[in-house]
């Protein structure tokens, strides 16, 4: 509310402004006595009036009304019709000389002094040749207000138009990375409750700590997810909860290791960023009886962070694995990268030597 306040102090400030350059223009570049400019003064500021009348007819009436609906041949036809009887009018009130000012205060227009060397320096506007006055002289001086009304009114609206637009994309991409985020949970969910399900069944006693890790895991999908950038400690604490789950699904699953260098709680990301990475290399690593082994590494500085996930991945499944193609998670973080870092990011897949690589490299500012 203050801001628009502001802008619209502004908006008034530049008009008002704008205006004071043509009405003082003829008194600085021109003195006269004071008798004359009193005088002038009144004369200026009439023609001052039917001026920014012009301009301001056609800047809040006629524009928005008529042209920028593409009313285009309505618009100049009264447009031209309003400036004629503009011009008419003052040429009708100077010239003839209606009772515009008072009776003391009226100037009195004198022939010409024909002295032999004298020159009137006085400047000479579109209504200046009081002998032989010509219809309508005016109107070209009416016609060019029109056209500054019509350049000023049209580039704001373009400009509006571009924050309208600008707008409308912001809140498309908003609604867009509100979709991809809720993709993760069914589908990471899904996997975790069969995992969960299948300790019940062997009623471990290990049952009731999982759950707990569970409930962590759900805290952080229904308070953080819907923060737009979380610390980075707290996305580790979240896979670190996946993958003791993890453990319990996958009997081959070695001890992973998970290097951290950096501050991890001042450096903010969006949350579930960097999580599908590491969901990735438990769905599609192992395999064939082979045990299945994944690295985690991540380093941050104050403005990047580097996150690498390497899994083991048998022969056979080695051998089927495209880098370039994926599921529907990661064509989903893929995604997500675009819109929320465009130009700011590296993401390189490796399936090389059966190992499945995934470097992530993030500009923060």
């Amino acid at each position: 509310m203050k801001k628009s306040r502001t802008k619209h102090i502004l908006y008034i400030l530049i008009h008002v402004f704008g205006w004071s350059i043509p009405f003082l223009a003829p008194f600085i570049t021109f003195p006269l006595t004071l008798d004359i400019e009193l005088d002038r003064l009144k004369l200026q500021v009439l023609f001052f009036f039917f001026m920014a009348g012009t301009f301001y007819l056609n800047y809040f009436l006629l524009i928005p009304k008529l042209l920028t609906r593409r009313k285009i041949l309505i618009f100049i036809l009264v447009s031209f019709l309003s400036s004629s009887l503009l011009a008419v009018a003052l040429d009708y009130i100077i010239w003839n000389k209606v009772e515009v000012f008072s009776k003391e205060t009226k100037p009195e227009f004198h022939p010409r002094p024909e002295h032999e060397n004298f020159q009137n320096d006085a400047p000479k506007g579109p209504f200046s040749d009081r002998n032989n006055p010509i219809p309508l002289k005016g109107l070209p001086f009416f016609i060019t207000i029109v056209l500054l009304s019509i350049g000023l009114r049209m580039t704001q609206e373009w400009l509006k138009s571009e924050k309208n637009t600008k707008e409308l994309e912001n809140e498309k991409l908003k609604a867009e990375l509100a979709a991809l985020k809720a993709q993760v949970n069914p589908h990471f969910f899904f996997n975790v409750m069969n995992s969960l399900c299948s300790l019940a069944r062997k009623k471990s006693d290990e049952t009731e700590t999982y759950i707990i890790k569970l409930s962590e895991l759900l805290r952080y999908n229904l308070n953080d997810l819907s923060e737009n950038k979380v610390p980075v400690s707290k996305e580790l604490d979240f896979i670190r909860n996946y993958i003791d789950i993890q453990h319990l699904r996958i009997p081959s699953l070695e001890p992973v290791n998970i290097i951290i260098k950096g501050n991890t709680d001042s450096v903010l990301i969006e949350p579930m960023l960097l999580f599908p990475f590491v969901e990735n290399a438990f769905k599609h690593g192992g395999g064939a009886g082979q045990p299945l082994n994944v690295k985690i590494n991540l380093e941050t500085t104050n403005n990047s962070i580097l996150f690498r996930v390497e899994n083991s991945v048998s022969a056979l499944r080695s051998s089927i694995i495209d880098p370039d193609s994926s599921g529907i998670g990661q064509q989903n973080i893929k995604r997500r990268l675009e819109l929320l870092y465009n130009n700011k990011y590296n993401l390189e897949i490796a399936n090389e030597n059966d190992k499945y690589t995934v470097s992530l490299q993030l500009q923060l500012s």
